[in-house]
């Protein structure tokens, strides 16, 4: 079964998905899921919003997908044939939200640098935030993305770039019915570490992660308010995201089934393609 995450602003995307969890109809109402447990469709849920971090077709963790030398031609994967936004630029905008990235460059000897020196370089951090609230009619939700990596293999003889590091997204939403007095609200937060996941230089030839892999916490909060009843939902979700060079990555959920991510756009399918 396909999850596709159609071209819309990532943020769109993620609204959809986060009311999907905060089950708009009758099978998945909060008000009648009195269990923690996660079910199948949490499961998928989490992954899929996750692919949407991952590979989404907008601010898909920069840090992860940018170029190493300061290039202006840093594009995420979902996206490789259209240009992004500088990723060498302090802070740009982008569908309400605002994106800042730091870079230090360092030498063999651990000496800091602002700028890369194909000289002197041999890796790099790169710390990205991204905040922002998306406002409609009944509806908000507000992003907090905050993540680090460094990136060894940059100098220019070097042929394979590898990644290591940690990151945390939260995204709240929030929906209002004004006539029949109810008021839901659903959080999911994205803690992950991403280990030895290796790139090859040549992008256009390898677009995607060679191996390495991802391990996420997903944490959904869920709470509606009707009629003065109060009812929250928790559920926790952990899997591993590992990449082999192809497409799709395939993510090992606990206690859960597999799932693969479409690397071009972010999508989830619980079927090999």
């Amino acid at each position: 079964m396909k999850y596709p995450i159609y071209k819309l602003p990532l943020i769109l995307c993620v609204i959809g998905a986060l009311f999907a969890l905060s089950g708009c109809d009758q099978a998945r109402n909060p008000m009648s899921d009195t269990s923690g447990g996660a079910t199948y469709d949490d499961r998928s849920d989490a992954v899929e919003d996750f692919g949407a971090t991952v590979a989404g077709q907008d601010e898909a963790m920069p840090e992860m997908w940018g170029t190493e030398s300061g290039s202006p031609n840093g594009t995420a994967v979902a996206a490789m044939v259209r240009e992004i936004p500088r990723i060498c630029d302090t802070t740009y905008y982008r569908h309400g939200l605002t994106i800042t990235i730091d870079r230090t460059y360092y030498s063999a000897d651990s000496q800091a640098s602002e700028k890369y020196d194909p000289e002197t370089s041999v890796w790099v951090t790169r710390h990205v935030t991204i905040t922002g609230t998306w406002n409609g009619l009944l509806r908000s939700a507000a992003i907090n993305h905050d993540g680090t990596v460094r990136v060894d293999g940059i100098a220019p003889n070097d042929t394979i770039r590898i990644l290591n590091g940690t990151g945390k997204r939260t995204v709240e939403s929030k929906f209002e019915a004004k006539f029949r007095k109810m008021q839901r609200t659903v959080e999911a937060t994205h803690s992950w570490q991403i280990r030895n996941v290796r790139f090859n230089r040549d992008r256009d030839t390898y677009p995607y992660p060679l191996s390495g892999s991802i391990s996420v916490e997903t944490i959904i909060k869920r709470k509606m308010v009707k009629n003065y009843r109060t009812v929250t939902v928790d559920i926790d979700v952990d899997y591993t995201v590992f990449f082999d060079g192809t497409e799709y990555a395939k993510v090992v959920v606990v206690d859960g089934p597999n799932f693969w991510i479409d690397l071009k756009d972010g999508s989830c399918d619980d079927d090999h393609p």
